[in-house]
């Protein structure tokens, strides 16, 4: 296991896992298949696994091609940033956030796994996972009572 990350490590490390959901959201295919090692791998959230530069810009091609793609916003919060064996591991809490008329719904909550170690001078992906968690939140959609108005909208 790798003794200690630099505050720089984390940083970098920090930067790369924010970079994926700006990545995604903005459908930057090229910028997002960057992230990962060459040999980097990718479980998305239907369970395909995606290996190496060529699958993964394709997947994210084919993501940013999906109508459903469009009008969602990542948010990551409570990132962990700890050493392991020959690198580093990232993880944090994820929610798609859909836009719809009305405002703003989840669309999914998950848990994501980055293991990372530097390649050529720079911290890379080696593989990213993501667990869905149960959907037991709040939304707009499930707020309203039965008068079709949202507590805070009285």
């Amino acid at each position: 296991m790798a003794e200690h990350l630099s505050a720089e490590d984390r940083l970098e490390i920090a930067e790369i896992v924010s970079r994926w959901s700006h990545c995604e959201d903005a459908g930057d295919a090229e910028g997002w298949a960057r992230l990962f090692a060459p040999d980097g791998s990718c479980r998305n959230g239907s369970g395909k696994l995606m290996r190496g530069h060529a699958e993964l810009l394709e997947g994210s091609r084919s993501r940013a091609a999906l109508p459903s793609a469009r009008g969602t916003a990542h948010w990551m919060g409570g990132t962990l940033i700890e050493p392991v064996a020959g690198g580093a591991r990232a993880r944090h809490y994820g929610m798609i956030l859909r836009r719809t008329p009305d405002g703003l719904s989840i669309a999914s909550l998950s848990d994501r796994i980055y293991d990372l170690r530097r390649t050529d001078g720079a911290w890379k992906i080696m593989h990213r996972d993501i667990s869905r968690l149960p959907s037991g939140a709040r939304t707009q959609e499930n707020e309203r009572p039965q008068g079709g108005t949202r507590q805070n909208d009285r």
